[in-house]
């Protein structure tokens, strides 16, 4: 879905600055991306590490309760990056192409390209 939404053009992956610019399609499929990451795999990983807790507690608790924490912090910091991806991205990548309409591009594509990498 990410490549559907960079126009199924790699290059942009290594040049930021031509994303914001991408239009108002791509600026949709980025957020759908983000939201189909986030609840797809890091919230699933969420459940993952409970069900595993529950199996793996009763033979060694330390153990299985430290990988839990690691896999639900993992999953919720990564989770709020995918999450802010499908909220921001969308709105700077539609405030570039306003502002690009009007003839004052501006600083729009350096805050996405901070926000990408």
């Amino acid at each position: 879905m990410f490549l559907a939404a960079f126009q199924f053009r790699l290059y942009m992956f290594l040049e930021q600055t031509l994303i914001p610019g991408s239009g108002a399609i791509p600026a949709q499929l980025l957020r759908w991306a983000a939201v189909l990451d986030l609840f797809g795999y890091y919230l699933a990983m969420a459940v993952l590490a409970y069900v595993l807790w529950r199996q793996l507690r009763p033979r060694n608790p330390l153990v299985a309760d430290l990988s839990t924490l690691a896999a639900v912090g993992y999953g919720l910091a990564l989770g709020l990056g995918a999450a802010l991806l499908a909220m921001v991205a969308r709105m700077l990548m539609h405030n570039y192409t306003d502002t690009a309409v009007a003839g004052q591009v501006g600083s729009s594509g350096s805050c996405l390209t901070i926000g990408f990498r």
